[in-house]
């Protein structure tokens, strides 16, 4: 697509997946158990803890550097770790509103929703690629809404491609 940038798709991706894939494997194996402590239960629940907002915010500032030395990216190495912070954090935050509207309907921590299960379920494969579509867009002044649409989609291909491999490996509970 015309005005998708791929290298800063790319450069911003790679490092996501590499950190929620390794996410998965630090939830499964209850390692830093000692950060597993709800943000806040009575809003989110008991599944957003400070161990997911820390470990993702931190692992993928350090997972974007290797790539962008890959990629022989202009950001220095301070940009580059600050880049991979934010989108790591954008990550993590744009999971809360979902989060905080489902223990508003009454669905339990880690439940499905008994009613309306394809929102839901639609919700929860794009939350996060909602907040990485919108500051990707922000970021890059030669994008389009049109191209912007396209990443979210992209992205929400990704990780329900991403969460299906991992629910086939036995990493992660359910899709």
């Amino acid at each position: 697509m015309k005005n998708l940038d791929w290298d800063l798709l790319i450069l911003v991706l790679v490092p996501l997946i590499l950190t929620n894939v390794s996410h998965m494997y630090v939830v499964k194996k209850k390692l830093f158990s000692f950060l597993k402590k709800p943000i806040s239960k009575n809003l989110f629940g008991e599944n957003k803890t400070w161990r997911g907002l820390c470990w993702i915010t931190v692992v993928n500032s350090i997972i974007i550097l290797p790539i962008g030395f890959i990629q022989d990216s202009i950001l220095n190495v301070d940009e580059l770790l600050f880049l991979g912070a934010f989108f790591g954090l954008t990550y993590a935050l744009f999971e809360l509103p979902n989060s905080f509207i489902k223990r508003r309907l009454g669905v339990k921590s880690g439940q499905e929703a008994d009613k309306n299960k394809c929102l839901f379920f639609f919700m929860d494969k794009s939350d996060s690629a909602l907040g990485v579509t919108i500051f990707l867009f922000l970021f890059n002044d030669n994008q389009t809404i049109l191209s912007a649409v396209v990443t979210f989609f992209i992205l929400v291909a990704i990780h329900s491609s991403i969460s299906m491999l991992l629910v086939a490996l036995k990493i992660k509970n359910r899709f």
